[in-house]
Order: structure tokens, then sequence, then C-alpha cells
């Protein structure tokens, strides 16, 4: 989760992504394409990157009202 929000707060920028989560480069690449492969969505493409994101926020929400 934490991969996939700070990837896509970063915009997809990669190496930005790395240097936030003190990752090499190329884990971060194999964390993305895992991230691909379990969700089967494209974080290419911008209705799988909008989907994944609500449910991200979805999920999110949902730990913080069940933490209260």
């Amino acid at each position: 989760m934490h991969t996939f929000t700070t990837y896509h707060h970063n915009r997809g920028n990669v190496s930005q992504t790395a240097r936030e989560l003190n990752l090499h480069r190329q884990s971060l690449l194999y964390r993305l394409r895992k991230i691909e492969a379990l969700t089967n969505c494209s974080l290419d493409d911008a209705d799988d990157l909008f989907i994944l994101d609500l449910s991200t926020r979805l999920w999110l929400n949902g730990m913080k009202t069940h933490s209260d």
C-alpha cells in the first residue's frame, strides 16, 4: 500500500519514489510489477490508476474508522 500511495503521490516518478522510500530503483520497479501482477491492473492505464487509488483510499479510510 505504502509503495503504491507514494508512487501515485509522486505522479509516477520512479526515481523520486525510490528516493522517498529509500529503495534502489530496480527494487521499486520490482514492487511496481508485483502490484500490477497481484491486482491485474496496469500502472500505465489511467482507469486502472483511478481504481487502485480509490480502492487504496477506501481501505485506508476503513482502517482509520476501525482503529477509533
